[in-house]
């Protein structure tokens, strides 16, 4: 009954559709760690950003990504490993609105990985996992569907499933070095998803293609992502 009790809260979302609460962070992000007890940064959220947010509401809305949390050993990145590598940080409990499920502001990025998450198959192309982008390949392409998701009137949820990780040993260096680029980059590179042109009425994977077809416009971005 759990395992059904699982993908029943992803269908109920996603089929929508969703009338409820509605988040807008004050510094154009919404950080979903922020929702944890303890609060746990997720990994991806820039470290240049405050995670501090407004709730409002919506009617009618449609999801297109939805995020379920992750208690125990959430899904936060190596530095914050690092610096609470003396007391592991072990998360107990979520804020009520996790309970109850809420949206994002389209004109809100937020950030979801590729962990106890689901999507429309219509933004299937967007997922994307390139190798060379290490441990920011699933951060990345979820900007890029958020990129596309408000031209279709798409939200993401954050909320149920819930699941509990019992994390298998890692090198937290190693960890780092693979998350390097995306730590230093993930603001401009949503910055920059923004500035990309995207004509109306085209599909998910044609604009999917225009974007990694200007990548090579970015100095920083690995060889072989855009082509």
């Amino acid at each position: 009954p759990m395992a059904y009790d699982y993908f029943d809260n992803f269908e109920r979302v996603l089929t929508g559709p969703f009338s409820g609460l509605s988040v807008n962070g004050f510094s154009g992000w919404f950080d979903p760690g922020s929702m944890l007890v303890p609060m746990a940064q997720q990994r991806g959220f820039p470290f240049d950003k405050v995670p501090l947010w407004q709730v409002d509401h919506v009617i009618n809305a449609k999801v297109g990504v939805a995020a379920g949390a992750v208690l125990g050993h959430p899904d936060i990145d190596s530095v914050t490993r690092l610096v609470h590598r003396a007391a592991p940080i072990d998360v107990h409990g979520v804020h009520e609105m996790l309970r109850t499920g809420f949206v994002v502001h389209p004109g809100t990025r937020t950030v979801t990985n590729s962990q106890n998450t689901a999507f429309i198959r219509k933004l299937a192309p967007a997922f994307l996992l390139p190798p060379m982008w290490g441990r920011f390949d699933d951060i990345f392409s979820s900007l890029i569907a958020q990129r596309l998701m408000p031209m279709r009137g798409l939200l993401v949820h954050h909320g149920q499933p819930f699941v509990m990780q019992q994390r298998n040993p890692h090198n937290t260096m190693h960890d780092f070095d693979l998350e390097a680029l995306g730590m230093r980059r993930v603001s401009e590179f949503a910055d920059w998803l923004d500035r990309v042109h995207l004509a109306e009425g085209d599909s998910v994977l044609g604009h999917v293609q225009t974007i990694y077809g200007q990548m090579k416009e970015l100095a920083w971005m690995p060889a072989g992502v855009s082509e």
